[in-house]
């Protein structure tokens, strides 16, 4: 965690985490997070056309989907605690396109939040108060009987007094349900009080919406290549060199008033042993391989290493209090091999 610290200020050319701009206004906050998601999805139609599936593709069509509420545990009258479980047909969508496999170009969450403040207050008593809205992926339980599992999607701190849409890129979220609709829970979103000095007034309520943009192809004709057939990750038991996840919260290293976004992500490690001839690296690694067996493990065998990554996009503060967007190359391992 510290050299991922280390890592990030050096990058950026600080000496130290900046003191963040609070008085940023929400619109400018908006249109910033709006290009983020756009750099974000230019990104990643970059990594994916470069390694991999070739595919044909017909017109581009859009569906707008809105949130069914499955439970609700919100209290209008207190903001300490808003939790709402939606669930969103996305099958109605694919099945318009009468295809049995589409591609999902973009599917964007929208969070619709609505503060009445007591009306008695005089507009300058009214204090921009802050929320953390959290996303979560339901998933099936572990064994009947169970509590659905929670998948962490992402995290925004917002102005509760603005309102405005928060938005929330869950592309790969969307295509998994499309792929399998009978792992489609829905969604938790949960809306906390973010660090202030006021205190909300008890005659405050908050009420949030949901619906969900989806922009998705029929897939024409797809061609898939040999590095697709087999995914990097590990698998269940594996104990040979595989990536593995790493889930790094900058609310955690405490850094989440200046990195606007993301709040956290997933950046990987590799991990486990290096049999012979397995991901190699290169002929240096397969002698070095030959060597420790020769040996009986006198000379080290090889390790697992990364052997490529993907750019992280940051929405942060610069040392001028000033929201910028900065992409690091290396932040997100995307695959491993022996060396």
């Amino acid at each position: 965690m510290e050299a991922i610290k280390e890592t990030v200020v050096q990058q950026l050319g600080l000496g130290g985490p900046p003191v963040s701009g609070m008085n940023i206004s929400g619109s400018e906050e908006e249109k910033m997070y709006k290009l983020y998601l756009q750099r974000v999805r230019q990104l990643d139609q970059n990594i994916s056309s470069t390694n991999k599936n070739v595919v044909r593709l017909s017109s581009v069509n859009m569906f707008i989907l809105k949130g069914t509420v499955l439970e609700s545990t919100s209290r209008t009258n207190d903001l300490t605690s808003n939790k709402q479980r939606l669930h969103f047909n996305v099958s109605i969508a694919k099945n318009r396109l009468v295809s049995p496999k589409v591609k999902i170009l973009r599917g964007e969450l929208k969070i619709y939040k609505r503060l009445q403040q007591n009306a008695n207050l005089h507009q300058k008593q009214r204090t921009e108060n802050r929320l953390l809205v959290k996303i979560y992926q339901l998933l099936k339980p572990a064994s009947e009987g169970k509590e659905l599992k929670l998948h962490f999607l992402g995290s925004k701190v917002t102005a509760s007094n603005y309102e405005t849409a928060e938005m929330f890129d869950i592309r790969k979220t969307v295509q998994y349900w499309i792929t399998y609709p009978q792992e489609n829970y829905g969604l938790e979103l949960e809306l906390l009080p973010w660090f202030s000095s006021h205190k909300h007034d008890p005659e405050d309520k908050v009420t949030i919406e949901a619906e969900l943009e989806i922009e998705m192809h029929k897939v024409l004709k797809e061609v898939r290549t040999r590095r697709e057939s087999h995914t990097e990750d590990c698998q269940r038991n594996q104990i040979q060199c595989c990536r593995r996840s790493l889930h790094v919260s900058f609310a955690e290293i405490g850094w989440s008033d200046w990195i606007r976004a993301p709040l956290s992500y997933n950046a990987f490690y590799c991990d486990g042993t290096c049999p012979q001839k397995y991901k190699l690296a290169t002929m240096h690694t397969l002698i070095k391989s030959k060597m420790n067996h020769l040996s009986n493990g006198a000379i080290p065998a090889p390790c697992c290493v990364p052997a490529a990554y993907e750019p992280l996009t940051l929405l942060h503060f610069n040392s001028n209090s000033k929201l910028t967007l900065t992409a690091f190359d290396d932040m997100v391992v995307s695959r491993c091999h022996c060396s």
